[in-house]
């Protein structure tokens, strides 16, 4: 027996109408229909509520079913296809923007914090005279790339985590099981 007959024998055993059981668990009548006829299967949480609805355990619930075997891989040709062409057109050109915009974040800021030791190198090494405000303005220039390092990162950061779930969701997308 499927999930959605044991579905309506709980029901049915319980007196319930699909009406009922929609609106104690803020679902419409159809998608317990839905479930019923195997068309939709409701999450976990839902299941469980089902079970404390009609009073009984989550495995006579669903029914002792045979034991789990591994489901297959296959490949979806089709969407292998669209995701390569995709990925050729617009990703590249959004990840190398990015990795573009990334790169210059952090060229920009690495000069900033290497400003102060280049102005004194100058002075120093080199005995170029350099006026008080442009030693000022190096300071400066060195406290403001200190303080966009850790904002950097968190964008770069970001950056990463977005690309690895778009790589996990095109994986997805080409599987089938």
């Amino acid at each position: 027996m499927a999930i959605g007959d044991y579905l309506r024998q709980a029901r049915l055993t319980k007196g319930m109408s699909q009406t009922t059981v929609a609106a104690a668990l803020y679902v419409t009548r159809q998608t317990v229909s839905r479930w019923e006829q195997d068309q939709t299967l409701p999450n976990i949480y839902v299941l469980q509520d089902l079970s404390k609805l009609y009073g009984c355990s989550l495995e006579a619930l669903i029914g002792k079913t045979q034991p789990m075997q591994p489901m297959k891989r296959h490949i979806n040709w089709l969407a292998l296809f669209g995701l390569i062409w995709f990925n050729l057109i617009v990703v590249l050109a959004v990840a190398g923007t990015a990795i573009g915009l990334l790169m210059g974040l952090w060229v920009t800021v690495v000069t900033f914090i290497a400003s102060p030791f280049l102005a004194i190198g100058a002075n120093v090494l080199f005995g170029q005279t350099s006026a008080w405000w442009q030693l000022l303005a190096a300071l400066f220039l060195g406290a403001l790339g200190g303080s966009l390092v850790r904002p950097a990162w968190r964008i770069t950061t970001y950056t990463w985590q977005a690309w690895q779930h778009y790589v996990r969701y095109n994986r997805r997308t080409i599987y089938t099981y």
